[in-house]
């Protein structure tokens, strides 16, 4: 993000959610757009920044930490505001089985077919299929969470 990204974070929880996000995106377009004419150009965002996709992206990034520094310019200094992403893993609801967790090798949050198991038989086939309630080869944490009969 440009600019002053802690004006995002509207709660000052140092997260900023997708919603906090698609807020600023709306602001700033809003902003530019009742200012444009007054420059030579005019900007505008770009296509996709006021789409849902734009808040996905940012919060599927791997745990980072970004720091930034006090707006304005002004050499007094102040104590520095650190926003972080949460990773899928850490997004993870409470009550997984443990085996969902260890599984997730790439640690997206869900557990594919090839993370399952290395060796497949039949009973192999018939466990994932039984986790994987929808079929569409991902067993997600909504899907781990029901008990199986």
């Amino acid at each position: 993000m440009r600019g002053e990204p802690q004006k995002a974070d509207r709660d000052n929880n140092g997260l900023i959610t997708k919603e906090e996000l698609a807020a600023q995106l709306s602001d700033y377009g809003r902003s530019k757009s009742s200012s444009s004419g007054s420059s030579g150009g005019s900007i505008t965002p770009s296509s996709n920044s006021g789409t849902s996709n734009s808040g996905t992206s940012l919060g599927s990034r791997n745990a980072s930490t970004r720091t930034y520094g006090n707006s304005g310019g002004s050499s007094a200094g102040g104590p520095r505001k650190t926003y972080r992403f949460l990773a899928p893993v850490e997004r993870l609801p409470k009550g997984l089985p443990d085996w969902f967790t260890r599984s997730d090798a790439d640690g997206d949050g869900q557990v594919a077919m090839a993370e399952f198991s290395s060796s497949w038989n039949d009973s192999k086939v018939a466990e994932f299929a039984g986790w994987d309630r929808n079929g569409d080869g991902l067993i997600t944490p909504k899907e781990a969470l029901v008990p199986r009969p």
